[in-house]
C-alpha cells in the first residue's frame, strides 16, 4: 500500500488524504461545469452533466460566484457525483 511505502502508520490519515483530494476534482469538475454554462448555458454537454454529476442549484450558485467572487461558492454532493459517473457508465 502506498501509506506503508511512505511510512505511513495511520490508516486514517490516508483515507482522510484521499477524501480531501476526491472532494478537490469534484469542485474542480463543479467549477469546470459551472465556467461552461456561463459561456454557453445551452451547451449539450452543459445541459447532460450539469443535471446528472450536480445538484443544478449548486451549479448555478457556482456561475454567479463566477460573474461575482463576492457571492457564495456552490457545494458539492459526493455521493450524488458518484452515482452519476456510475450511471453514466451504465448507459
Amino acid at each position: 500500500m502506498i501509506a506503508e511505502e511512505l511510512g505511513i502508520k495511520d490508516d486514517s490519515v490516508g483515507a482522510k488524504a484521499i477524501e480531501q483530494r476526491i472532494r478537490r476534482i469534484i469542485l474542480k469538475a463543479l467549477q469546470n461545469i459551472a465556467a461552461l454554462g456561463y459561456d454557453d448555458f445551452y451547451s449539450s454537454k452543459f445541459v447532460e452533466y450539469s443535471t446528472i454529476l450536480f445538484d443544478f442549484k449548486q451549479v448555478k450558485q457556482e456561475m454567479r460566484y463566477l460573474e461575482n467572487p463576492k457571492e457564495e461558492r456552490g457545494k458539492i454532493n459526493i455521493k450524488k457525483f458518484v452515482e452519476g459517473v456510475i450511471s453514466k457508465l451504465n448507459i
